[in-house]
């Protein structure tokens, strides 16, 4: 059980810094991490709800709460919505209040792992505020920040989707700068298949009507 969660934690750590360093493979890693600590949570429970529930819905809470920020940081959906909120957010909201419930009715106190996930659980909510463009800007700061240095293929890409979630958050404006980032670099890498589809999300931008990042000019007829 502990060589499971110390797996985890590691291959989370290292998800963190490959999305930080923008290397390749950190959608696995994190959702590998994840998924091991889910089922430590889960495992735990299994074999100490009677003895410490408490704990056991402490891991549940830290989990559940992680597999919701990774799912933001991938971009996922987190389910269907509920009074406006996601589904995998409500089910972390009512684990969260169990948890807590727990401690109140054992008269148990506080210690500093139980501050932390606190802390966690805080954070958690308040990514739930931010919207998905603004998670994509902080993950490609470099690229939107100095546009037009060097161009690569992935610039291509990165100023694409970043004009989808502009559009999604109703920022139709630097949507069509985005978008206009992304024309430039398909231009200079010749990128004469991609230009198309480019410009047609371009279209779809000045005409309010893009809604689906892979719509293409026949889905839409």
């Amino acid at each position: 059980m502990k060589k499971l969660l110390i797996t985890s934690w590691t291959l989370l750590f290292i998800a963190l810094v490959f999305i930080v360093m923008h290397y390749p493979g950190s959608a696995l890693i994190l959702m590998l991490g994840t998924l091991l600590l889910l089922t430590h949570s889960i495992l735990h429970i299994i074999k100490n709800w009677r003895v410490n529930l408490s704990c056991s819905l402490s891991y549940l809470t830290f989990s559940i709460w992680t597999t919701y920020i990774s799912f933001r940081l991938l971009y996922w959906p987190c389910g269907p919505d509920l009074l406006g909120f996601s589904l995998l957010f409500l089910i972390g909201c009512l684990i969260s209040f169990i948890w807590v419930r727990t401690y109140f009715i054992n008269r148990q106190k506080f210690n500093l792992s139980q501050f932390i996930l606190v802390s966690y659980i805080c954070l958690a909510i308040t990514i739930s505020f931010i919207h998905s463009d603004e998670i994509y800007y902080y993950r490609n700061i470099k690229t939107i920040e100095y546009p037009g240095s060097e161009y690569d293929y992935y610039d291509c890409i990165i100023w694409d989707k970043y004009s989808w979630f502009l559009y999604c958050a109703g920022k139709y404006e630097q949507a069509v700068f985005a978008n206009i980032e992304a024309q430039k670099a398909a231009l200079h890498l010749n990128q004469k298949s991609m230009l198309g589809s480019i410009n047609y999300h371009c279209t779809l931008i000045e005409s309010k009507t893009w809604k689906d990042y892979n719509q293409r000019e026949n889905n839409s007829r």
